[in-house]
Formats: C-alpha cells, structure tokens, sequence
C-alpha cells in the first residue's frame, strides 16, 4: 500500500511539473478518460475533452511555480485519497500572482496505470 501512495504522491508532482511546463498533451497522459477538475470560480471539468479545451483557453504566458505539502493520504477499496496544500506563483511580463488551495486528489488505475480521477481546489 506504502508504494501505490508514493507512486500517487510523485504523479501529482509530476501533472504539476507538467502544468508549469505548459505541456498539456503529457498532462492529459496523467488523467483518467473520466477524470473531473473542480476549481474556484469555475464549472466542474468533466472528461479529459473538457480539461482540455479549458487549459488550451486559458493557459497564459508565463511561469508557474507550485509548492505542493501533502497532509493526509489513504488508499481505500482501490482508490487512493491525497490531500494537501498548495501554493501557486504565476508571473509574467503584466502579471504576478500567488495563490494558495487546499486540494484534494482521488487516483485510481486505468488499465493497470495509475491516474488521476478527480482534483479539487478550494
């Protein structure tokens, strides 16, 4: 069980290396194809279409930093529950942001791999 929360714990770092990458077809690599992203001010995403067409629009140019600490994990019935806190830093040429979530990830596996079913940010 220790080994499936760190192989969970590492490909949460890793979609968030690859958001801050802007690398958007690794990305849809680490969701489930019903994977659903629940954000502050936004509809819930639902489906790797959804999540894509969101992040394609609203993807902006410049750097992204996140600052991920995890405070609880737990694998049930398949399914792995992490949650955490995360401080985001966003800058470019017109803008500097920093904003800090808790969040929420379940991740399952999908064909023997393990991926990411539901993010939520709050």
């Amino acid at each position: 069980m220790e080994s499936l929360i760190q192989d969970a714990k590492q490909l949460i770092f890793g979609y968030g290396e690859k958001v801050a990458q802007q690398k958007l077809d690794e990305m849809m690599e680490s969701l489930c194809e019903d994977a659903t992203i629940s954000m502050p001010n936004t509809l819930p995403l639902e489906g790797k279409a959804a999540i894509r067409e969101f992040y394609e629009t609203n993807f902006s140019k410049g750097n992204y930093h996140f600052k991920l600490e995890f405070t609880d994990e737990k694998e049930v019935a398949e399914l792995i529950f992490i949650n955490g806190l995360m401080d985001k830093n966003f800058t470019s040429a017109e803008e500097r942001s920093n904003t800090s979530y808790d969040f929420s990830f379940i991740l399952k596996k999908e064909n023997d791999v393990l991926k990411i079913f539901q993010m939520r940010l709050v």
